[in-house]
């Protein structure tokens, strides 16, 4: 319930929220390290934040999974990218 990866309405509009919350500084990525915090204060699952294997494997999985615009893309997860990074967490 807490990781909205389904594509419907419902989940999208989590989603955006979370990726909101998540997004420190604004820029429309998502680093390593605000993935790691988003989990244990946006997401709010302290036993997924003691994983940090299984976070670096969904991220790396997950931030080439759509072509970026921009030349930070490949290195960060987008809002477009970030359902995948919660399936793969899931």
């Amino acid at each position: 319930m807490k990781l909205p990866w389904h594509n419907n309405d419902k989940d999208k509009k989590l989603r955006d929220i979370q990726f909101k919350n998540m997004d420190m500084n604004g820029n429309g990525f998502l680093s390593l390290a605000e993935v790691d915090k988003g989990l244990r204060d946006v997401i709010k699952l302290p036993i997924l934040f003691e994983l940090k294997p299984v976070i670096i494997r969904a991220f790396t999985a997950a931030k080439t999974k759509v072509k970026s615009k921009s030349k930070y893309g490949d290195d960060y997860i987008e809002k477009r990218e970030y359902r995948f990074l919660l399936k793969y967490l899931r």
